[in-house]
């Protein structure tokens, strides 16, 4: 007998779910939700109780059967607003919890039709209404074909991608009559909880999205510095996001193949990422992450502003930086603002906390053309690098944010070794005359001038400080005798480099300005600036 469903899962966490499941979520999980407002006058107090890692495990047991039916009917009604503040009402994926656990990502071929929703439940062995919600934030994408697994997928994995995509499998499928196997392999986001897949469906399920506390946290109002008929202009705060496609590296965890409902195979694997690199994303214009499109700026300033259609994204900057953030009203002013942004008619500038002092005047390096974090940089040509270009306007020496503001504004103190000496830092205004992820942030590291807070770039500023031959692009690099010999050096040097910043660090996107200057704004003074004591 044909199995039933086959998964190829990348499991990133010996959790099954989020801890917000385990102990007393889970046994409410069922149910009828409760205010947001509610959760949110006592968000404060999760931080100051942190549970054992005992109570946090999450044990399997045998759930009561639900009438599927009946419940794809009520997930519409499990999500309202308040009229108080606008925000959904439910209580499964939320309260938001205060640290993002380990991706887990799910990758399921349907082998017999049915609801999205029926399928991921029973298959994952998730509740129910947990998979709604997962369906609310976007986590959920498909595909009409499978695309084709990585070279590091097992023997049974292939053998079910080759059933699933044989050409007379697919001959008798009418929803990809007219289409390419390339075009029916597009992914798509799931919107729907009660949309029906068909066999040999692709789905993807991210069971641990990306949060983000911090929006729950903004009074979105008052961050709003601009309001035209086809856009809007935002102060967007640190520890939010904009539109942050994620681009994913190698993955270690476990595939687990199930047949029907029953685990019968599991084995241990590093798996690359082959098929989340063909991610097709037709949302991603409205904000937010790929597993998270409910919890970014786009979607809290439409709701502040009481917009029935959700705010797009022209540009993009950090998560950990704030500032001007240009979000389009409509679909043309978006495509206009792209060109704009093409043809380098927007001016952007930055201010930057740097740890040391930085040189005025223009700064130039090439970036590594490799689309993960950390972005490596040489100050030497390398060829099919990317220019880096940016100017340094003013300099000046300012005092070391006092701790009670590092503290407000959860920086991380990421060890930086001579604040101790001189507690000082320096204040930057920067020309920014390329866009490039992370630009600023590794062209201050790589001067030996980091930005304050950034726990990812500050280690690597200190390893080289000890070490000044650990870098293999800094311009007093070895040759090399053997390919492996460099690409050994590379791994150690982006090894030196630490995570990315959960909160804010020392950067604000402070003005942005375009059409000859006749569009200009401003931010509002950056949290460093802060008196508090």
């Amino acid at each position: 007998m044909a199995p039933a469903a086959a998964i190829f899962s990348s499991v990133l966490s010996n959790a099954l779910l989020s801890p917000i499941w385990a102990s007393r979520y889970w046994r409410n999980a069922l149910l009828p939700p409760v205010a947001l407002a509610s959760v949110l006058t006592s968000a404060s107090d999760h931080k100051n109780h942190h549970r054992s890692r005992k109570e946090h495990c999450w044990v399997v047991r045998r759930k009561a059967s639900i009438a599927y039916s009946s419940l794809a009917k009520a997930v519409t009604t499990t999500v309202s607003s308040s009229p108080a503040h606008g925000y959904p009402e439910y209580d499964r994926l939320l309260p938001c919890p205060f640290q993002n656990e380990s991706p887990r990502v799910e990758h399921l071929v349907v082998l017999e039709g049915g609801l999205v929703l029926d399928w991921i439940s029973k298959a994952l062995d998730l509740p129910p209404l947990f998979v709604a919600d997962l369906i609310h934030f976007g986590a959920v994408h498909y595909a009409l074909v499978c695309p084709k697994p990585p070279p590091t997928a097992t023997p049974k994995q292939i053998q079910i991608y080759k059933e699933v995509t044989e050409p007379s499998v697919l001959q008798k499928r009418s929803s990809i009559k007219g289409k390419t196997v390339r075009e029916a392999q597009k992914t798509f986001r799931v919107a729907d909880a009660n949309q029906f897949v068909e066999a040999g469906t692709y789905l993807r399920v991210h069971v641990h999205p990306k949060r983000f506390p911090r929006c729950y946290e903004i009074d979105w109002k008052s961050r709003i510095i601009a309001v035209t008929s086809t856009y809007v202009v935002l102060d967007k705060p640190a520890a939010t996001s904009v539109c942050n496609l994620i681009s994913f590296g190698r993955f270690s965890g476990q595939v687990l193949v199930i047949v029907g409902l029953e685990k019968v195979n599991r084995r241990s694997l590093t798996l690359q990422s082959e098929w989340l690199f063909q991610i097709r994303n037709p949302f991603t214009q409205v904000g937010g992450t790929i597993d998270n499109i409910e919890e970014c700026c786009a979607m809290f300033a439409s709701r502040a502003l009481g917009f029935d259609t959700p705010l797009r994204t022209t540009h993009q900057i950090d998560n950990c930086t704030e500032g001007c953030v240009v979000l389009a009203r409509t679909k043309d002013f978006c495509s206009e603002f792209h060109g704009m942004i093409r043809e380098k008619r927007v001016k952007k500038l930055y201010l930057a906390l740097a740890a040391a002092p930085v040189p005025v005047g223009i700064i130039t390096h090439y970036m590594r053309p490799v689309n993960t974090a950390p972005r490596l940089v040489s100050e030497d040509i390398i060829g099919g690098w990317h220019l880096c270009q940016l100017e340094v306007l003013e300099c000046k020496e300012v005092m070391w944010p006092a701790a009670k503001v590092m503290e407000t504004h959860n920086v991380e103190d990421c060890g930086w070794p001579f604040k101790k000496k001189k507690k000082v830092a320096y204040e930057c205004k920067i020309n920014l005359l390329t866009g490039k992820t992370h630009q600023i942030r590794a062209q201050f590291a790589a001067i030996g001038a980091p930005i304050v807070g950034d726990s990812m770039y500050i280690p690597s500023v200190m390893a080289k400080t000890a070490n000044p031959s650990i870098n293999p692009f800094d311009r007093k690099w070895k040759e090399y005798a053997t390919e492996d010999e460099k690409m050994a050096a590379i791994e150690q040097w982006i090894a030196q480099h630490g995570k990315e910043p959960y909160a804010a660090i020392g950067l604000q996107a402070s003005h942005i300005s375009w059409d000859d200057g006749n569009c200009s704004y401003e931010a509002g003074a950056p949290w460093w600036r802060s008196t508090e004591q």
